[in-house]
């Protein structure tokens, strides 16, 4: 499953336990978009109970991700810096 999705009200909390839970044993959860989109304490348990496999995860509810989160522990958790609009023209596209 790839998250993009956008900051904000709307999206608070929009992927919930019940869609964790829909998922397939085995899958892998991709967050690129925003942290809000879901509970860490969701994620947690659907990496430690299933279905999830693992999760790349580039955003957090809160960033940096506090040292204390238990995200940093887990084996089948990549952590990325919120990079994933990095490029060459992100500055001139920001300033835009």
């Amino acid at each position: 499953m790839v998250l993009l999705l956008p900051g904000g009200s709307e999206t608070d909390n929009v992927f919930t336990p019940r869609h964790f839970s829909a998922m397939k044993p085995g899958a892998y959860l991709y967050n690129l978009g925003r942290g809000n989109c879901y509970q860490e304490e969701d994620l947690l348990r659907a990496l430690e109970t299933g279905p999830l496999a693992g999760a790349a995860l580039d955003v957090f509810a809160r960033e940096p991700l506090p040292p204390a989160s238990p995200l940093w522990r887990k084996g089948n958790v990549l952590i990325t810096p919120h990079s994933s609009a990095i490029s060459r023209e992100y500055i001139d596209l920001f300033i835009e």
